[in-house]
């Protein structure tokens, strides 16, 4: 991908969370927190119910679909093909499955949903895929894709939070969500106003129990602090994944990838030694991150996607990974299903790769 490309796609990602974040704002102010029973649902645009576009009335309610999920592996990740690409409300939800973590294929039966940068996680035979602001899930055993629906996320005093980025992971059967707070009227993966530099949080929230997936209670602390030191320089859409006993944590800073990791799921992440500057994935390769340890290879592998998704297989997450060291994992042109003009005129990225296995941490 040559460079201006990359720069307009790392400018559409960043308009994605700060317009997800106006609307999911004017969400929070319709209701209470203490009112977790009632809420709207999301009819068209997984932020705007509103909205009418080439995705009207897709996911408009509730439906029953015979969905061949035969693979060992799932992937959440957002495509749109078009001149209006650099709105996320015409942005769609797709999902892909694959036996090797390389070659993916769409889904078959699965009826793609307007939403922009998600991620998913498996629960028994539920699939939950969140979109900034909202959950969609997909019954493996019935094929019934349901209703979008609005996540609430809330501080101990019950007071609501706003939130993108959303990274979902399974731990004792309940969902973490490791997310990026969000900023009224700015995009939060920026420094507020003009300000060169700046440190970004990523925090998690732990599900209230009984709330299938929808409610949330921000857990005490940060899980990483980082740092921003140049004017229009981001820090975003956190990906947290399991490699033995270690959690990993991958953020997209600008094109580029930083890594953490932790003991504990909801303690704080720290440096990997042996990355200058933290850098796993160095700047101007790609962004907005996945990653997924395999057990029994012992091999990393790292995704990112900024026009099209791209995976590198490593021994380690101590050294960079250089750009040569990256195959296409699923393009317009390569994918059936969606087309070479989603590489042309169009955005492919935000990928979301979990085990399909029933209550796997990922």
């Amino acid at each position: 991908m040559n460079a201006s490309r990359i720069i307009i796609l790392a400018l559409i990602l960043a308009v994605v969370a700060y317009v997800l974040l106006l609307n999911s704002s004017n969400s929070a102010q319709q209701g209470t927190a203490s009112n977790l029973t009632t809420r709207p649902v999301i009819q068209n645009s997984g932020q705007n119910p509103n909205y009418s576009s080439s995705a009207s009335n897709v996911n408009a309610g509730s439906s029953s679909t015979s969905t061949a999920i035969t693979d060992k592996y799932l992937m959440a990740f957002l495509a749109c093909s078009g001149p209006s690409c650099n709105d996320p409300r015409n942005h769609m939800t797709y999902l892909a499955q694959s036996n090797n973590l390389v070659n993916w294929t769409l889904v078959s039966g699965f009826k793609p949903f307007s939403g922009s940068v998600p991620d998913l996680v498996r629960r028994g035979d539920m699939l939950y895929i969140y979109n900034p602001g909202t959950l969609t899930t997909l019954n493996l055993s019935t094929g019934e894709e349901s209703q979008t629906k609005h996540v609430e996320l809330m501080y101990p005093n019950r007071t609501q939070a706003i939130f993108v980025d959303p990274c979902p992971i399974l731990i004792n059967n309940t969902i973490v969500l490791f997310f990026l707070p969000g900023m009224y009227n700015q995009d939060p993966a920026q420094c507020p106003g003009g300000e060169s530099s700046c440190v970004k949080q990523i925090m998690s929230a732990t599900e209230i129990n009984g709330s299938d997936g929808l409610d949330f209670v921000i857990d005490p602390g940060v899980r990483v602090n980082i740092g921003i030191d140049t004017l229009g320089g981001t820090a975003s859409d956190p990906a947290v994944f399991k490699a033995n006993d270690t959690y990993v944590l991958y953020a997209s800073v600008g094109q580029g990838v930083v890594a953490y990791t932790s003991n504990s799921l909801q303690g704080a992440y720290s440096q990997i030694n042996g990355l200058p500057g933290n850098m796993l994935v160095e700047q101007g390769i790609g962004g907005v991150p996945s990653g997924y340890y395999d057990n029994a290879t012992g091999k990393y592998y790292t995704y990112t996607g900024t026009g099209t998704i791209d995976v590198a297989i490593t021994d380690n997450i101590t050294t960079p990974i250089s750009k040569s060291s990256f195959l296409t994992a699923i393009s317009g042109c390569n994918t059936s299903g969606l087309g070479c003009a989603y590489d042309t005129d169009g955005v492919i990225g935000s990928p979301g790769v979990i085990p399909n296995i029933a209550n796997s941490t990922r």
